[in-house]
């Protein structure tokens, strides 16, 4: 009886010895893989980092380049450079003015602001009475006139306020929101076209036959 006695008793603690091993390797294996989960998250989060400054620093490099062209500013520009600027950005608005017509002034003032919160944009404005090449070229025949450039080719149009509002009194969002129709500039507000907008609305998003911005543009460019 003692011998069996003693027997259970060395078998209880080889058991107890056991489960304490596997235990401990348990949580050896455990503490093994929380510092390689650990390493990964440093890894990881490393290269989020890592990534999080590069685009941080391509976005600074991005602007610094796009000041450097002009881009903020609202700029007057000289008929004989009016193509290199017009290619020299991804995208530009150029506005085709007349003497000191009202409504060329309320367009200098929105446009200026609008130019300050868009430095995807070039935003430009032409003495059209100095640039009667540049007028008879891209066929302006009403001011004031803006003509949105993308990749080198006239993308769109704004004569005047008709397609803004029914009235002269438009605001500096329906124009910021009339620029972005045709990627002009990006446009996240909420703004809700007037009814006149609405009834232009086929007409302003047709497609525009493309031409280079050198390339004579006929009448029917206004209206394709």
């Amino acid at each position: 009886m003692e011998m069996r006695a003693e027997e259970t008793k060395t078998k209880r603690g080889n058991d107890v010895a056991f489960a304490q091993q596997v235990i401990k390797t348990m949580e050896q294996v455990v503490d093994d893989k929380i510092e390689e989960l650990d390493s990964l998250n440093n890894l990881e989060l490393e290269r989020l980092r890592d990534e999080r400054i590069k685009t941080m620093k391509d976005a600074a490099a991005r602007t610094k380049e796009l000041l450097s062209k002009g881009h903020g500013g609202y700029d007057d520009v000289e008929e004989k450079l009016f193509f290199k600027v017009s290619t020299d950005s991804d995208k530009v608005v150029a506005h085709f003015y007349a003497g000191n017509l009202p409504l060329c002034d309320i367009f200098h003032m929105y446009l200026g602001d609008i130019a300050k919160s868009h430095l995807e944009t070039r935003f430009i404005r032409v003495n059209a009475e100095k640039s009667p090449f540049l007028v008879s070229r891209l066929n302006i025949n009403h001011f004031p006139s803006i003509v949105v450039i993308i990749d080198g080719v006239t993308a769109d149009r704004v004569i005047g306020y008709s397609d803004l509002s029914e009235k002269d009194q438009f605001t500096r969002e329906s124009l910021e929101w009339r620029l972005s129709l045709r990627g002009g500039i990006k446009y996240d507000g909420d703004y809700d076209p007037t009814s006149a907008f609405k009834r232009n609305r086929t007409k302003i998003q047709k497609i525009y036959k493309k031409k280079t911005i050198r390339e004579t543009e006929d009448s029917s460019s206004d209206d394709d």
